[in-house]
């Protein structure tokens, strides 16, 4: 799906898994759901899933989440390479809930490498609450274990991560980077961990 098509009902995935999802290029908005507005999606899994690459807001599940919820939903194994808003299985998540959700899926970042995370991308005023990302994470800025970035209000509570982070050194731009989040700004953080050994 891609970001033309915003997507607002609800999607019940019943439990059940869709194996080796390829999401072909697409310049914004990439994922299962490119875009969804004030929708629902939950009980779904993705088996290594792959998204080739997408310039802005991209996962392997949703692209861009405004509003509604994401929840039970997981991403297991696959990749997934983007630019910016990048995330194992959310992209960008605006004014949303993100719950019992998790990704190993291996995230890597391509051209401007902001906002990576394990999990979700960017959250921007985003409830993210009892998940956990196990894949590797690599980007240049705002890099996380499971999220890349939060900001304006937004909590993550009871979460972790555990895969690896890498964020190579720039003497020009600060690294911004995190094994469970890479910046928190005006977002409340509790009851969460990282592995330190990855």
């Amino acid at each position: 799906g891609y970001d033309q098509l915003r997507f607002s009902g609800t999607f019940d995935g019943q439990g059940h898994s869709i194996a080796n999802l390829n999401c072909p290029y697409v310049r914004y908005g990439i994922g299962m759901f490119g875009q969804i507005m004030g929708a629902t999606i939950r009980r779904v899994t993705l088996i290594n899933p792959r998204v080739e690459y997408g310039w802005l807001s991209v996962g392997t599940l949703v692209g861009q989440q405004v509003e509604g919820t994401v929840e039970a939903c997981s991403a297991q194994g696959g990749s997934v390479l983007g630019g910016v808003f990048v995330g194992g299985l959310i992209g960008r998540c605006c004014n949303g809930t993100v719950s019992r959700c998790y990704s190993t899926c291996t995230v890597v970042g391509r051209g401007a490498e902001e906002d990576i995370g394990g999990l979700l991308g960017k959250g921007e005023r985003c409830n993210v609450n009892n998940c956990y990302a196990g894949g590797n994470v690599s980007g240049l800025r705002f890099v996380g274990g499971l999220i890349g970035r939060t900001t304006n209000a937004g909590s993550v509570t009871q979460c972790y991560a555990f895969g690896r982070v890498t964020c190579p050194q720039d003497p020009w731009i600060p690294p911004d980077a995190g094994g469970l989040i890479g910046i928190v700004d005006r977002t409340l953080v509790t009851g969460c961990f990282w592995d330190t050994l990855t």
